[in-house]
């Protein structure tokens, strides 16, 4: 649940960025929305309480699981394919909404919309993982083809469609990241933060250099090839994540939980 309310705060933002296109867009201008959201931001960090330092584990509290360079390594690549197709979501979800001929209000408040599912998604899928053991890796692969046939939906370029595509690329496409970064840490108890630190590098690589590489695919192309584009990205993303799933599997008698 943890892991579901952080990652949840990614689609949170996207969810206000959402909310500020009628609110301050179509009235007092997008600079303000900058103005505003940096003084919550503000007003949110002062209180923040200070935390004592846990205590370190000793040799006998850890489960002895090695880390898996290479697994490790294919699954950055997973994060990274499909963190750059759906960090272009956020930045090009409205401007495609009004091309496929929705109005802009209605294209922002779909943005908004995506990213509510978004957020239920990463929150209901930590509080099942608290529930029951499952073969989290597995699920977050089939989270990431579902994703795919969103960005199908909207390459379609007709309103209705778009709208479906939009939900389901932001709560299957983009909902996996919670449970994904519980998989890992859930792997390596004995070193969390080095596993960790090796696949998020995958993932905010791919979330930097996605809407570069969508506005490349776009300035040549259609936002239709585009979002095409980004379903073959997140297809394959999911093959990674299986291929690392099954290298834990193959060389550890230990699975991904």
């Amino acid at each position: 649940m943890a892991f579901g309310l952080k990652e949840a705060s990614k689609p949170a933002a996207t969810l206000l960025c959402g909310i500020s296109v009628p609110l301050f867009g179509a009235t007092f201008g997008w600079q303000w929305a900058f103005a505003a959201f940096a003084l919550v931001a503000f007003a949110i960090g002062g209180t923040v309480p200070k935390i004592s330092r846990p205590r370190p584990r000793t040799e006998s509290e850890v489960h002895g699981r090695t880390l898996h360079a290479g697994a490790l390594v294919l699954l950055a690549a997973g994060a990274g394919l499909g963190s750059a197709a759906t960090a272009a979501l956020g930045v090009f979800v409205v401007e495609s909404g009004v091309t496929s001929g929705l109005s802009l209000s209605v294209a922002g408040a779909t943005l908004a919309t995506g990213s509510v599912v978004g957020i239920g998604v990463r929150i209901v899928f930590g509080w099942v993982a608290d529930l029951r053991p499952m073969d989290h890796m597995r699920i977050v692969a089939g989270m990431l083809i579902v994703g795919a046939v969103g960005f199908v939906l909207l390459a379609v370029g007709v309103s209705l469609f778009f709208i479906a595509g939009t939900l389901l690329a932001f709560g299957a496409g983009w909902g996996w990241l919670g449970l994904f970064n519980f998989a890992i840490v859930s792997q390596h108890p004995e070193a969390p933060t080095k596993a960790l630190g090796i696949v998020l590098t995958g993932a905010a690589g791919g979330s930097a250099v996605g809407p570069l590489l969508f506005s490349i695919v776009l300035s040549s192309t259609s936002f239709g090839t585009a979002w095409l584009s980004a379903g073959i990205g997140t297809l394959l993303a999911a093959a990674f994540m299986l291929a690392g799933r099954w290298m834990v599997v193959r060389y550890s008698t230990n699975t991904l939980l």
